[in-house]
């Protein structure tokens, strides 16, 4: 059984060195994987970085994960294939955690792991718990496992694959610039495939501030409005891609906000909720702004 690990990767040329040294520490031998790094139109040095390992390397123009995450599947070789990110750090038994689980699970089509934060930072702390609740909310209809918040979603977590999903689902949506994974995520639930959660551990690196996160929160906004655009009343919860469903959104998000926090104690409550706000009123924002667009466009 060959493992192809598609290293996912853009502009973050030191966490992806110290990603796939990572890789390369694991307890199984070189011969039983692959490593696939998947450049999204990089322009600092990470080709140079990359080059100093035994990978191989595609560069496309900058067109998103998306696009990244099926060239990854198209030069995969393996009859696994795993989508990591470049700044994750992988226990040394990552790789053969997913040997054995394939092997004795014959008729589940994707294992997902606990994607945790190195750092225990205030920004950190703000996205991952975002993070998490934004993930039960959104795919709670499709997976009855609620209290494991990566195994709502079978393509993040470091997910692996069996290659032959990719021939029964297809690739993943190009239109789609994020949220790709959640698209994935329904169209698997349809076609009754079968995903585990392991609660093996793995790092992430790095820490968003808040702008990035803002900025990354609108444009996820957006493409949730185009997800509602293309399953319509299939896709949870049922709020119609109009103007009642922008107003639905906007008159909601406090609450989800407050809903957020409210296992927190009070004082940390109090300043998680205006985070917590903040990033989601960026989201509405996003996805106002794809309303607007779709609005002028009919």
């Amino acid at each position: 059984m060959l493992i192809s690990v598609v290293v996912l990767t853009f502009n973050r040329a030191q966490l992806l060195k110290t990603c796939l040294e990572s890789l390369f520490a694991q307890d199984v031998s070189k011969e039983k994987y692959e490593l696939v790094v998947v450049d999204d139109g990089s322009t600092d040095n990470t080709f140079s970085i990359a080059n100093k390992y035994d990978v191989r390397y595609i560069k496309q123009k900058h067109s998103g994960v998306s696009v990244a995450r099926n060239n990854g599947v198209r030069n995969a070789k393996g009859d696994i294939i795993c989508f990591v990110a470049e700044d994750y750090l992988f226990p040394e038994n990552y790789l053969s955690a997913i040997t054995s689980f394939f092997r004795k699970h014959k008729s589940v089509d994707v294992i997902s792991f606990n994607i945790l934060a190195k750092d225990k930072s205030f920004c950190s702390q703000i996205n991952d718990l975002h993070y998490k609740t934004r993930l039960r909310g959104t795919l709670s209809v499709f997976n009855s496992r609620r209290n494991f918040p990566d195994a709502i979603l079978p393509a993040s977590g470091a997910a692996a694959f069996r290659k032959e999903v990719f021939n029964k689902v297809g690739l993943f949506d190009e239109n789609l610039s994020c949220l790709e994974d959640v698209d994935m995520a329904i169209r698997m639930k349809f076609l009754n495939l079968k995903h585990q959660y392991n609660p093996l551990k793995i790092l992430r690196q790095n820490s968003k501030p808040l702008i990035p996160s803002l900025k990354e929160q609108f444009y996820k906004g957006r493409n949730y409005f185009f997800l509602k655009k293309k399953w319509s009343s299939l896709f949870k919860p049922a709020l119609k891609a109009n103007l009642l469903g922008v107003l639905s959104v906007f008159l909601v998000t406090p609450i989800l906000s407050l809903v957020r926090v409210l296992k927190l104690s009070f004082f940390k409550a109090i300043l998680f909720f205006f985070f917590m706000l903040t990033l989601d009123y960026s989201f509405f924002a996003g996805y106002l702004s794809a309303y607007i667009e779709s609005f002028k466009k009919s």
